[in-house]
Parts: C-alpha cells; sequence; structure tokens
C-alpha cells in the first residue's frame, strides 16, 4: 500500500460493479469472452466478498453498480464494438438471473442498486445524487471488467472530484495481459492501487468473515 494511505470511513463509499453472473460466473452468457475463467483464476469472487464484509463492519456503505437492458434491446446503444456486441446477444437482460448479482455477493435489503446502461457506473445514472446525499467523497472501486467498467467509472469519478482507491485483487478483465496493463500503466495515474488485504487490514485491523 501506498506510505501515508489512509482513509475516512465516514465519507467513503465501497462501489461494488458489475458482479453479475453474465459476467462473472462460469455458465453466464458472457463466459466465452473470458471474464468468468480470469475470475476464478485470480479467487476474485472470494477476495470481494471479504472486501464487502469487512466494509459493512466499519460502517462503509456498499453500493453495487450493475448492467443490464430490456429483452427488446430497444436501449443498447451501438456506437461501439462492446454494445454492439451485446446487442445480438441475450445477456444482461433485466429480470434474469444473468443480469443477477452472483449469490455469493448478494446485496443486503438496506444497501443500494445503481443499474446502468453504459461502461461507467457515472453515465446516465444517479450515483452522483447518491454519493453526495450519503456524503461521500472517496470511492473504493472494484469489479469486472477491469479495463472496461472499472476504468470507466475511475475516469469518470477523478474527473467528478472524487478520491479513487482501486482493489487490484478483487478485479478481472477479459485476460491477465488486458488487466495487468490497465492496473499498471493506466489506472495508478487515476487513483491508489492496492489489495483486499491491504483493505482490511486498512479498515478492520485484518479481520475477514
Amino acid at each position: 500500500m501506498t506510505a501515508g494511505f489512509d482513509i475516512d470511513p465516514a465519507k467513503t463509499a465501497l462501489l461494488v460493479l458489475d458482479y453479475q453472473n453474465d459476467i462473472v460466473h462460469e455458465n453466464g452468457g458472457l463466459a466465452p469472452w473470458g471474464f468468468a475463467a480470469q475470475v476464478k483464476e485470480r479467487n476474485v469472487i472470494a477476495s470481494t466478498k471479504e472486501v464487502i464484509a469487512a466494509s459493512r463492519r466499519a460502517g462503509i456503505p456498499v453500493i453495487y453498480v450493475s448492467v443490464m437492458f430490456r429483452a427488446d434491446r430497444s436501449d443498447v446503444a451501438e456506437n461501439c464494438g462492446f454494445f454492439s456486441a451485446v446487442k445480438g446477444l441475450p445477456v444482461l437482460v433485466e429480470e434474469t438471473w444473468g443480469a443477477a448479482i452472483h449469490d455469493e455477493l448478494t446485496p443486503r435489503p438496506d444497501e443500494w442498486l445503481v443499474k446502468k446502461k453504459r461502461i461507467s457506473a457515472f453515465a446516465g445514472t444517479e450515483i452522483e445524487l447518491l454519493l453526495r446525499a450519503l456524503g461521500r467523497t472517496t470511492l473504493v472501486v472494484l469489479g469486472v471488467a477491469t479495463n472496461f467498467t472499472v476504468e470507466g467509472t475511475t475516469r469518470d469519478a477523478c474527473d467528478a472530484g472524487y478520491r479513487v482507491v482501486l482493489l487490484e485483487d478483487c478485479c478481472a478483465a477479459g485476460s491477465e495481459e488486458m488487466h495487468r496493463f490497465s492496473v499498471e500503466k493506466i489506472l495508478p495515474l487515476l487513483a491508489t492501487v492496492t489489495s483486499a488485504k491491504e483493505w482490511i487490514e486498512l479498515v478492520c485491523g485484518g479481520a475477514s468473515s
């Protein structure tokens, strides 16, 4: 962890990005894209589960963000390759298993779920209104994919004036190469890059559930 790094739990929120079955589950519709295999190889679900539990114990709000679309695909943009591909697949359809958050990371009834239709959690959503209402200025970001939603959300958060902390081992991309490039070449210029273990030690003295 960066020397001198600290956080104020009263001003911090945890953003849990796109841990949906179609993306992170081995039986999900986007499994051929490599995300689920990398999530399994990097033990992302277990690490994320511990981070969520530690953040809850520290009183840090957990905000889930999910990408989902209508069954008729009328709300899917076609301006880039990612969206064009998704529009032609029966994936991330609202109110389906594929769009639901992975069972091991299910939100509590008192936690927030922000729905989006673009890459970044900030694009066309109410997340900034929520963060302002909660008085949060530091965002701890983790999710899949590293070079899509994580990087896009981090860029937008920086532009909006938030301090960002990235938990590298709670993220995955379609390949280890894409993940490493993002966390080594791009994200350190935008955020404090650290690990699940270091985060848990910081907020809970190392205890995990």
